[in-house]
């Protein structure tokens, strides 16, 4: 491969984006008002007004230089993922300014994002500017007849990271566990920004009135705290303890821990793979060296590790830690199979090696904070090895289980489970109460991991209103005797309505925020709640694949591209993959009866806003806008599964086909304004922008594109 450090994989040819006349009014249409215009042109190997001329074919908006500065360190996920069919990796790290060490830390350290990109790199050329012919021209012309003028106008007030409070309501005090991820804070390494703008004073007096004491966010302990055989692998360490500890120290004046998630020990790169050779462990990743945490170097970087990030930032509240997962973190990771291969860890067990390197991290916490939590999260445990690593791990850890893990899901007939990320299946489960009681009986602390906001059954607002589901789930956890809570992965992180009901009732919260309108909102969320629980979950691959996270910006195609969805990247055309096992017929009436039920409830919300005001109507647009945009992309999966059934004979169905398309367009239409008006919609912290505006209007030409195709037909 021609670049040393950016991972290899599949290399497929692109994607052609036929709604354009070429890639290079694509990639300009795409990134307009994202990449500063003198990139754009140092890029293309041509001039700034050029670039402008082109722009100006398409009718975009007036190039807004300051809208242009956040994308870079706040959206650079957005922009890999909307030009990773269009660009070489060499103009790629151009277009982020990244070397190619930083570009591929990005793709593997940045919550799996090269596996969210499909795990391979399209063959992009390079993309060099071009003088459009007269057809070219007139073509972009088109282009500017066919946008979306309402659209066009309020994309100009549209203000990316610039997030609206959520309504909410005032919390009773508790000393309980209330733990979330900051919801618009970057993934890969926050500690990098010595103005900890992610943090902000206001961000933490916010979540503190929320009732939120917990923030977390990933870290790499060798980032942190150097190995004494390769110190020069941790650059800026001292940096980053730096200002963890002015972090933690500010957040904790607010009452709000700072809680650091660690996957330990990392894995080795090959760059620095020979200084540790003597301690590798089992060997099946690619490109990487595995540390096998039966030789005793190992745990004892882990614990003194631990005892010196927490001597130096005093105020640091704890940990939680995954310990079987995809990386590849001990020789018990994973399977068996895996840790056959290392000759130590083969004749050991299993729970054994994950207690000793909870022990080590626990030992070296207590050591120098004996008040911090460390919590061991159980996620991927194995139900065979669960009950036996907490009854071996220390007392002063706590056990962090999935809530929702094995509760049974049924569409159809056709059953299954679920795995994590669910709302629409409220928990706790089964297991995860068997894990509690054993923790209780051990004498452990117990957190339930939930999703109160939303989960990746669709992400793109800040919450569901579903209040109906999540008040189930909060009072059957406290039926099981838990009240500490971890509240979000990477996404759902705001302070919102939804954090009320961990001190009270659903009826409260309605009328604190909505006033006259509580009744109405009631009778919304109890259908959204009943239309939410037919969403089609089983496993993780329908959560992870389908299309609703993206909803109406999801292009559409009349023929296969033959490309192969990815988790919570692109969903592309590829059904097999949503559906999982579920037949085409049953998935395809699962999302229909979400949709269709879901849109119940709109009407009720629509009439009741009018005769609200003040506070109360504020909190209730914000109600009825993100119940709104959450319809738009159940009604877009659907419509997406319908037409790839339909698309198999194209003449015989042209007239659904069309119907379709006509839909998704007013779909597009009314998400795009929803967005305008409020910028946290598509946003999600570990993906950045879903959509822009921008992408909404070129779902747009590619219905108007596939409209002409078919009427033509």
């Amino acid at each position: 491969m021609k670049y040393r450090f950016l991972p290899a994989g599949p290399t497929p040819e692109p994607i052609d984006f036929t709604h354009f006349p070429d890639r290079l009014s694509c990639f300009v249409f795409r990134n307009w008002n994202m990449l500063p215009l003198a990139t754009m042109a140092r890029l293309l190997g041509t001039t700034s007004a050029k670039v402008l001329r082109l722009a100006n074919f398409m009718g975009l908006p007036k190039y807004d230089a300051e809208q242009t500065k956040l994308w870079k360190t706040k959206g650079y996920i957005s922009l890999l993922r909307q030009n990773w069919h269009l660009l070489p990796y060499e103009q790629i790290m151009e277009m982020l300014g990244m070397t190619e060490k930083e570009l591929a830390f990005c793709l593997k350290e940045d919550d799996f994002l090269f596996h969210k990109l499909g795990s391979l790199k399209p063959a992009a050329k390079p993309l060099k500017y071009e003088e459009p012919s007269e057809k070219t021209i007139a073509r972009l012309k088109e282009i500017k007849s066919e946008l979306y003028p309402d659209l066009v106008k309020a994309s100009k007030k549209f203000a990316p990271f610039q997030f609206k409070k959520c309504a909410r309501v005032v919390p009773a005090k508790t000393k309980n566990l209330r733990m979330i991820y900051p919801y618009s804070a970057s993934y890969g390494d926050p500690l990098m920004d010595d103005s900890l703008s992610d943090f902000s004073d206001e961000m933490l007096k916010d979540y503190a009135r929320a009732g939120i004491n917990g923030l977390w966010f990933q870290a790499v302990l060798y980032g942190l705290v150097p190995w004494d055989r390769a110190p020069e692998m941790s650059g800026d360490y001292k940096r980053r303890v730096k200002n963890l500890r002015r972090l933690s120290d500010r957040a904790a004046k607010y009452g709000v821990g700072i809680y650091l998630y660690f996957n330990e020990p990392r894995t080795i790169t090959m760059e620095w793979a020979d200084k540790f050779k003597d301690l590798e462990g089992a060997t099946d990743k690619e490109g990487v060296l595995c540390l096998c945490t039966s030789k005793k170097e190992v745990l004892d970087y882990l614990e003194n590790a631990m005892a010196t990030l927490f001597a130096q930032c005093p105020n640091l509240a704890g940990i939680f830690t995954i310990t079987r997962s995809e990386n590849a973190t001990n020789c018990a990771y994973s399977t068996d199979e895996h840790k056959n291969s290392c000759p130590i860890c083969r004749n050991r067990k299993t729970s054994d090696i994950i207690a000793e390197v909870l022990t080590a991290l626990a030992n070296g916490i207590g050591r120098s904070n004996p008040k911090a939590r460390v919590m061991a999260h159980t996620w991927a445990w194995g139900f065979e090895y669960i009950n036996d690593i907490i009854r071996k791990v220390p007392k002063n850890v706590s056990i962090l289980c999935v809530s929702e893990w094995g509760v049974e899901t049924d569409c159809e007939g056709y059953k299954g489970s679920v795995v994590d990320y669910s709302i629409s299946k409220p928990g706790p489960s089964p297991r995860a109460k068997e894990n509690f009681l054993v923790a209780r009986e051990c004498g452990l602390e117990r957190v339930a991991k939930v999703q109160i906001n939303n989960s990746w059954e669709m992400s793109a607002v800040p919450y569901l209103p579903v209040f109906d589901l999540v008040e189930k789930h909060l009072n059957a956890l406290r039926k099981a005797g838990v009240d500490n809570f971890m509240l979000s992965w990477t996404l759902g992180g705001a302070p919102s309505p939804m954090v009320g009901l961990l001190s009270k009732s659903k009826e409260a919260v309605f009328k604190e925020l909505y006033g006259s309108g509580a009744k109405a909102a009631s009778q919304a969320s109890k259908i959204f709640s009943d239309a939410f629980s037919f969403f089609p979950f089983d496993s993780a691959y329908c959560i992870y694949k389908a299309p609703m996270n993206y909803g109406p910006m999801n292009l559409l195609y009349l023929t296969p591209t033959n490309y192969q969805a990815a988790m919570v990247g692109f969903p592309y055309d590829d059904i097999k993959t949503w559906r999982y096992r579920y037949p085409e017929d049953v998935f395809a009436r699962a999302f229909h009866r979400v949709a269709d039920n879901w849109e119940k409830g709109l009407p009720i919300l629509e009439k009741e806003v009018t005769k609200l005001s003040g506070k109360f109507r504020k909190n209730f647009e914000e109600l009825l806008r993100f119940a709104k945009v959450t319809y738009c992309h159940f009604k877009t999966t659907s419509n997406a599964i319908d037409f790839i059934l339909l698309r198999r004979d194209t003449a015989a169905n042209r007239e659904k086909l069309i119907a379709i398309l006509e839909n998704e367009l007013e779909l597009a239409k009314c998400v795009g304004m929803c967005q305008c008006e409020d910028a946290r919609v598509a946003f999600e912290a570990s993906n950045h922008y879903y959509y822009t505006p921008s992408l909404i209007q070129e779902k747009i030409l590619n219905c108007n594109a596939l409209l002409r195709q078919l009427k033509k037909s």
